[in-house]
């Protein structure tokens, strides 16, 4: 088990700061008029690559402060909380019911940024235009760390 802890760390450090997220902008059916786009925005109509981190920097940085402070609490302290809490149960020999209820507790909103993503991928394939988005490897390592986690979670419980 504790080599799935640290596991589960790793996922999870990798998934906040891998490229989670690629938008691919296009003008017309099949990106028929990219070119036009490239003319009036230039290199901001170039593909946009982004992390959670990333996200979250922008967000902030853009002003965005209850959006921004939300996803952090929910998609890093969180998570980084339970995996801390796992961590102790296993790692230290820190038992008790108490902190097990906690742990679960807490991962019930760990999942938030799933949901962000699946929005935002639905709302930019519904974009007119042909636009595109693309889950990459931090979407993938982040959902298995919050998948690992909860088994890690359930497995514990389970002991006591």
């Amino acid at each position: 088990m504790k080599i799935l802890v640290i596991l589960n760390v790793f996922l999870f450090t990798v998934g906040i700061f891998a490229p989670c997220l690629k938008v691919t902008p296009h003008l017309g059916e099949g990106g028929s008029y990219d070119f036009v786009g490239k003319i009036l925005y230039g290199q901001g109509f170039d593909p946009i690559v982004m992390s959670i981190f990333d996200s979250i920097r922008v967000l902030l940085e853009g002003g965005d402060y209850f959006i921004g402070v939300t996803i952090l609490l929910f998609t890093v302290c969180f998570p980084l909380f339970k995996m801390f809490l796992l961590f102790e149960y296993h790692f230290a020999g820190l038992r008790g019911e108490k902190r097990l209820k906690l742990t679960a507790a807490v991962s019930k909103y760990s999942m938030l940024d799933v949901f962000v993503i699946g929005l935002l991928l639905l709302s930019i394939k519904t974009l007119p235009g042909g636009s595109t988005a693309e889950i990459q490897l931090g979407s993938i390592f982040f959902g298995l760390s919050v998948v690992l986690s909860k088994v890690l979670l359930t497995s514990a419980i389970a002991k006591t």
